[in-house]
C-alpha cells in the first residue's frame, strides 16, 4: 500500500514541492507529534502538517482493530522517532539525533531507518547509512528476501525532501521511495506491555510464546 496517496494532503508542509503529485512523507500531523510543534521541518521544506499519513491511520485503525482483543491488550503506546534522515550519511549518532528531533506517540508504527541499521550484527562494516549495501543482508535479522517495505523515516537531501520515504529493498539495501504514493510492503511495529512473560526456547519445535 502507499505511505500516503497523491493528493491526500495538500496544505502546509504537504502543499509544497511535488507533494500533491507524489504524496507527502510526514508520518503524522504536527498536532499529534509529541509536544505539538508548530511546524515539521525536513530538509528544504517546513510547515504545519494538518492530517496524519494514510499509513498511520490504516495501522492504528483498520490494522489495530483487526487484531484479537487479547493481542490489543498487550500493546502499549510508545514514542516513535519520526525525524528525517539525510541521504548517504555516515554519522550514525547524528542520524539518531535527527530521527529523535520529532516524535509521535501511538500504538502501531513502522521501523525507523536506524532500527534497520541497528539490527545488523556487523556494525563495523554495516553500521551507517552510507555503508549499508546488499551484502549487509547476510548479517541483518530484519532482512526479508523479495520484499520492498516501508520505514517511517523521511528522506533529506535527494531533492524531494517532503515526498520520499526510506524503504528497505528486496536485496537488503536501503533506498529512497519513488514518492510516498508508491506501493510497498508494510511491516507493523508494536511495543508490548512489560507485564508479559515469555516461554519457549526459540527453536522451531519450541518457539517463543507471549503469555
Amino acid at each position: 500500500m502507499p505511505f500516503d496517496s497523491a493528493g491526500a494532503r495538500t496544505t502546509g508542509y504537504c502543499s509544497q514541492g511535488y507533494a500533491s503529485d507524489y504524496g507527502c512523507n510526514a508520518w503524522s500531523s504536527t498536532a499529534n507529534m509529541v509536544g505539538s510543534p508548530s511546524e515539521f521541518r525536513n530538509g528544504d521544506f517546513s510547515g504545519s502538517v494538518d492530517v496524519d499519513s494514510e499509513m498511520l491511520t490504516y495501522l492504528n485503525v483498520d490494522y489495530y482493530n483487526s487484531l484479537r482483543s487479547e493481542a490489543r491488550g498487550l500493546i502499549v503506546n510508545h514514542d516513535y522517532n519520526i525525524g528525517g534522515v539525510t541521504y548517504n550519511n555516515d554519522d550514525f549518532a547524528g542520524q539518531l539525533n535527527d530521527e529523535r528531533s520529532y516524535k509521535w506517540n501511538g500504538k502501531v508504527g513502522l521501523i525507523s531507518l536506524s532500527d534497520y541499521i541497528n539490527a545488523n550484527s556487523d556494525m563495523e562494516s554495516c553500521g551507517s547509512l552510507k555503508s549499508v549495501n546488499g551484502l549487509c543482508r547476510n548479517s541483518n535479522w530484519m532482512f526479508i528476501s523479495g520484499k520492498w517495505w516501508w520505514t517511517l523515516s523521511s528522506v533529506i537531501g535527494d531533492g524531494y525532501d517532503n515526498v520520499n520515504v526510506w524503504i528497505i529493498k528486496s536485496n537488503g539495501q536501503v533506498g529512497s521511495s519513488d514518492g510516498a504514493f508508491s506501493s510497498n510492503s508494510t511491516r507493523p511495529v508494536v511495543f508490548l506491555s512489560s507485564s508479559i512473560s515469555l516461554s519457549g526456547s526459540g527453536a522451531e519445535n519450541n518457539p517463543f510464546r507471549i503469555n
